[in-house]
């Protein structure tokens, strides 16, 4: 027997037998119903403040097939925002607050394994949900980093690779020895042990290439011994001899100079071509008052 009882503080509705359902009518018409499995059917609309299509506006919208719409009445992915600029915002009430963070998870029972970790992908797509793949950006572990790096593919390729250290690789080189770690560009002011009335320069560094260019003027002096240009922005490498470059001595007539590089260390000395002996042979007093114009690439330590 169906019955509806009342205690102090429930009210229960019974309906007594096996696939009975407990009905609501309203004037004669069934408007709902609960079935013995606890689901309910309405023959209306469920009014809410807005996560339904009886709302003043579309805001959400869950499909068959449980992809979430955001502005949009038939979504076709597992999330699909409509319009052409999709902002997921967090408010905050001070100046100095973190800025907002978009944290996307991907679940795991273990550890991540090499290759996977969270993946945007840049895409163009027609009405129907057919996809262009542009690009993608992954997050993921692999290899030898133990910590994420970024990956960036072209299509299926892999073309940038920046990982949690060791600088950016490219085309899929991993390896920690082909990474370009740093690039810089300045000025710098060589100078030297005898002196210079005027001087000035420039550099660019491309991982441990660097490449000088630079002007001075010698100061009128006596000093003996051999010339050294100093105060290069990085020290050279452990390789003497290893730097290249033009230079252009005005109103020097003993023939062609040519740079030396020192090993481990910002200087370098200028000898004379065809000179026999491994140590530069220019000295204070031929290059007094004279000015040195150079041109030279070396490697940095």
């Amino acid at each position: 027997m169906s019955t509806i009882k009342s205690s102090a503080e429930n009210l229960t509705l019974n309906a007594d037998g096996a696939n009975n359902d407990i009905k609501f009518q309203s004037n004669g018409s069934e408007v709902a119903s609960i079935d013995q499995a606890g689901s309910l059917v309405l023959s209306g609309n469920l009014t809410s403040l807005g996560i339904d299509d009886n709302a003043t506006s579309t805001a959400i919208t869950i499909d068959a097939s449980e992809n979430v719409g955001i502005g949009i009445t038939s979504p076709i992915h597992k999330l699909h925002v409509s319009g052409t600029t999709s902002r997921f915002h967090r408010s905050h009430s001070t100046t100095t607050a973190a800025l907002a963070v978009l944290d996307v998870h991907v679940e795991s029972t273990g550890a991540m394994a090499d290759g996977f970790g969270p993946q945007i992908r840049f895409v163009s797509e027609d009405t129907a949900g057919v996809e262009n793949i542009a690009a993608t950006l992954n997050v993921r572990r692999d290899g030898a980093d133990t910590a994420a790096a970024f990956v960036f593919n072209a299509g299926a390729s892999e073309t940038v690779r920046m990982p949690s250290s060791g600088g950016i690789t490219f085309n899929g080189d991993t390896a920690a020895a082909n990474a370009l770690d740093d690039y810089e560009e300045g000025t710098w002011t060589p100078t030297a042990s005898g002196g210079a009335s005027s001087n000035s320069g420039i550099y660019t560094k491309i991982g441990n290439l660097v490449h000088c260019q630079g002007t001075l003027t010698f100061a009128t002096q006596t000093n003996s011994g051999g010339v050294q240009v100093e105060s290069l922005p990085f020290v050279h490498s452990g390789f003497a001899f290893g730097s290249t470059g033009s230079i252009r001595y005005t109103t020097y007539s003993t023939g062609n100079l040519l740079i030396t590089g020192n090993a481990n260390a910002a200087t370098f000395g200028l000898y004379k071509q065809g000179d026999s002996t491994a140590t530069q042979n220019v000295n204070w007093t031929q290059v007094s008052g004279k000015r040195l114009d150079f041109d030279i690439t070396y490697r940095t330590a």
